[in-house]
């Protein structure tokens, strides 16, 4: 059974949160998503975009927060970008069920399916999606090694 959603869905396709093998919570297939399908694309509605600038004068817990939710867009490394809806949920893997779709649609990264993703399979991103990828890796194996 899947743990209630905390944000509305506003992927593109219908999505779960539940808890990850992998870390925490992850975002879950709730139907079968053909390779190819636009999964995930920027919309300044439901995704909000802060520059990093910004985290300076912030209180650490609230840092801490925006920097394990947040992704730094590689190509636009001056900010973060905050998703509030489920895609927040997205973890990293080696073999990732997306990638990067191109052309970029609004200059932010946009994901589809590189691969069939079957309802109940956790839908992944790549590292190279996230310029910050490596220094939330090594606060993942931290906290696991200290556990």
């Amino acid at each position: 059974m899947a743990a209630s959603n905390i944000f509305p869905d506003m992927l593109l396709v219908k999505t779960h949160i539940h808890p990850s093998p992998i870390e925490g919570y992850g975002l879950f297939a709730s139907h079968i998503i053909p390779y190819g399908t636009l999964i995930w694309v920027f919309d300044p509605v439901v995704d909000v975009r802060i520059p990093k600038s910004a985290l300076i004068d912030l209180d650490p817990m609230a840092r801490d927060h925006l920097m394990k939710r947040c992704y730094v867009n590689p190509e636009n490394p001056e900010f973060i970008v905050m998703c509030l809806d489920n895609g927040q949920f997205m973890n990293f893997s080696s073999f990732p069920n997306t990638r990067i779709a191109l052309p970029r649609l609004s200059g932010e990264l946009s994901l589809i399916a590189n691969a069939p993703i079957y309802e109940g399979q956790e839908i992944t991103v790549a590292l190279e999606s996230d310029a910050d990828a490596d220094r939330k890796l090594s606060s993942y194996r931290t906290k696991s090694l200290a556990a």
